[in-house]
């Protein structure tokens, strides 16, 4: 009994040798989702009152990284309680786990400012603070300016900042704020 029990024991090993000799299956990672022709709206935990909204022609997501990507030219909204607040335009956006927006470069337009900016390096939009980039250009109905980096709330108040800004104001500037666009002053108020 004790010699069959030994050779059990043998070809058990030898079956147990050749099954992990065997080639496993590969096993792939979830590719996440891919979405085509997409009107998505993002709702920002840490910006209760904003909403966010973009029309993409292909958005992913990955599951993984928790991470969206909007690819190709994109045109993005943020309303804050049902008023136009900010513009976005960038040839991608990737939206990370915690909502906060990162893009290569982006031109960013501020109607209640008649603002416009241009940063054309690193640009993240935080949803909890505003926004920040590098190699800016900022253009105002009155005053034209460029900056090596800058860091600035939503509405560009006194938290703005701006590493080594160069700016040139005209105070009898030929353009005015109208509507949230910059528009040339009719000929009475020159």
């Amino acid at each position: 009994m004790l010699r069959y029990a030994s050779w059990a024991l043998l070809l058990l090993l030898v079956l147990g040798f050749v099954l992990a000799l065997l080639p496993s299956p590969s096993v792939q990672a979830a590719q996440g989702v891919k979405l085509m022709e997409v009107s998505m709206k993002l709702y920002p935990q840490q910006d209760p009152d904003a909403v966010w909204e973009f029309h993409s022609k292909d958005i992913q997501y990955d599951p993984i990284e928790g991470k969206s990507v909007l690819n190709g030219t994109q045109t993005g909204k943020r309303m804050v309680k049902g008023e136009l607040d900010m513009t976005v335009t960038a040839p991608g956006i990737e939206i990370d786990r915690t909502d906060n927006l990162h893009m290569k470069e982006a031109v960013l337009n501020i109607p209640k400012q008649c603002t416009t900016l241009k940063i054309q390096k690193d640009v993240t939009i935080d949803q909890a603070s505003g926004f920040s980039g590098k190699q800016v250009q900022y253009r105002a109905a009155n005053m034209d300016m460029t900056a090596d980096a800058i860091t600035a709330p939503f509405d560009l108040g006194a938290d703005t900042q701006m590493t080594r800004p160069r700016f040139v104001s005209d105070l009898d500037a030929p353009e005015t704020c109208v509507g949230g666009a910059i528009v040339e002053k009719p000929e009475d108020e020159e």
